[in-house]
């Protein structure tokens, strides 16, 4: 927890916008799934992402949802059939 949560204020745009990053990784920032939490909202909400980019953007962060729960209901399965319960 330590040493995630930095992290996760970095990436989300919590601490700094991501636009305000060096152009060599904003690109990189902007695909990410933690840029939906805070940067993106607020780039929309603020009228810098319109039309076209805003609704890309939200495709973007769509996609990343369905991914992420994918391999998270893959995850439990695995998890599901390894799990013992004991008890009575």
């Amino acid at each position: 927890n330590i040493v995630i949560m930095p992290v996760v204020v970095v990436l989300t745009g919590m601490l700094l916008p991501l636009s305000l990053f060096p152009d060599a990784i904003q690109a990189a920032l902007m695909l990410q799934p933690l840029a939906g939490v805070m940067d993106l909202p607020i780039r929309i909400y603020t009228g810098v992402l319109t039309g076209p980019g805003a609704a890309l953007a939200l495709a973007l962060q769509a996609g990343w949802a369905i991914v992420l729960a994918v391999l998270g209901r893959a995850w439990m399965e695995r998890v599901m059939r390894r799990l013992e319960v004991q008890g009575g």
